[in-house]
C-alpha cells in the first residue's frame, strides 16, 4: 500500500515537470508535509506521459483522434491481460 501512495503522490506532484507541461491547477493540498498540485485531468496541455496513465486509470476523456487511438490500444492490452506501464521521470 506504501509503494501505491508514494506512486500516487509522485503522479500529483508534478513540480519537477514542466510548467507548459503541467495543466491547469486545481488544487493544492499536503500529505505527511509533503506538498501535493493536483492537475486537472482533460487539460490540454499535460505532458503526453501522464496523458496516457489518465487515460488508461479511466481519469481522463480522450481529446483527440490520437488519445482515442491510445486508448483503444490500451483496451486491447488489459484485454489480452498484459501489462500497461508508462516510463517517466
Amino acid at each position: 500500500m506504501t509503494a501505491i501512495l508514494f506512486l500516487l503522490i509522485n503522479f500529483n506532484n508534478m513540480s519537477n515537470i514542466d510548467p507548459k507541461y503541467r495543466g491547469k491547477l486545481v488544487s493544492v493540498s499536503y500529505f505527511r508535509g509533503r506538498k501535493i498540485e493536483v492537475y486537472e485531468n482533460n487539460d490540454p496541455n499535460l505532458d503526453p506521459d501522464i496523458i496516457g496513465v489518465l487515460l488508461e486509470r479511466g481519469q481522463r476523456t480522450p481529446q483527440n483522434d490520437h488519445e482515442r487511438s491510445l486508448l483503444k490500444e490500451i483496451n486491447e492490452m488489459k484485454a489480452k491481460g498484459l501489462s500497461i506501464e508508462f516510463p517517466f521521470n
